[in-house]
């Protein structure tokens, strides 16, 4: 039986191409993950709106395979509402929920990040305010950039090497940073987190990479799992608190 061991439900975007497929890569065995989908036109504040109407009916759907955690997908459409969002996913099915943006957070806190510079795919505004969210959760974020796009379906055809590169480009120029964060769970990064971590020097945390993490500290499995960053290369304890 798949998902002997623990069944991880996520509901994406519907033009997600990317997270369901970095878990898969680099799960324990017997760790199972079961999707739902939500249509979202645009990766911007309106299509996000109209896509969370949908939220208790994928939920549901996703509940159904009888998971132990329902992972929310989409960083930039919980700002504001990452706590609502839970709520009502726990309130329709039962089942505890974790969202990605959530999931960063407490990735975050874990690498005890403190200056944080964010490399996304998103645009100049995005990444200002998702900057301005994190600077509300504590950390100082002390740079940022990103591909200035907005279709999610773009961001999973860019190859890994473009984060690669682009996290780089960004470790070199934020002054004093300590954290390379690379947000949006549409692109490939599993990859090159740990060239990353060697070529940079920095802590370095992905939305797929944290939202992994989370999710199977949520349903108690503990392993390491080696090669996709320090992150996931240490045990998680099963009885720590759910971010």
């Amino acid at each position: 039986m798949y998902g002997w061991r623990a069944r991880i439900g996520h509901v994406n975007p519907s033009p997600a191409t990317v997270g369901q497929e970095e878990w898969r890569l680099a799960a324990p065995a017997g760790v199972a993950f079961v999707g739902s989908r939500y249509l979202m036109e645009q990766n911007d504040r309106a299509s996000h709106d109209r896509m969370l109407e949908e939220l208790e009916r994928a939920a549901l759907e996703v509940a159904s395979a009888r998971v132990g955690v329902i992972v929310q997908c989409s960083t930039l459409a919980a700002i504001g509402r990452e706590a609502e969002i839970r709520d009502r996913i726990e309130t329709a099915t039962g089942v505890p929920a974790l969202t990605v943006l959530g999931s960063m957070v407490a990735a975050l806190h874990e690498l005890d990040a403190q200056r944080v510079a964010l490399a996304s795919p998103y645009t100049d505004e995005q990444n200002e305010t998702l900057a301005a969210y994190l600077e509300e959760q504590g950390f100082d974020v002390v740079a940022w950039r990103g591909l200035d796009k907005v279709a999610s379906i773009e961001f999973g055809s860019e190859e890994p090497h473009t984060f690669y590169r682009l996290g780089r480009d960004l470790a070199a120029a934020a002054q004093g940073a300590d954290t390379l964060l690379l947000s949006c769970g549409n692109t490939r990064t599993f990859e090159v987190l740990e060239a990353l971590e060697w070529d940079t020097g920095l802590e370095v945390a992905s939305s797929n990479q944290a939202a992994l993490w989370n999710a199977l500290r949520a349903v108690g499995v503990g392993e390491p799992v080696r090669g996709f960053g320090r992150l996931l290369d240490r045990k998680r304890p099963a009885d720590r608190e759910r971010a």
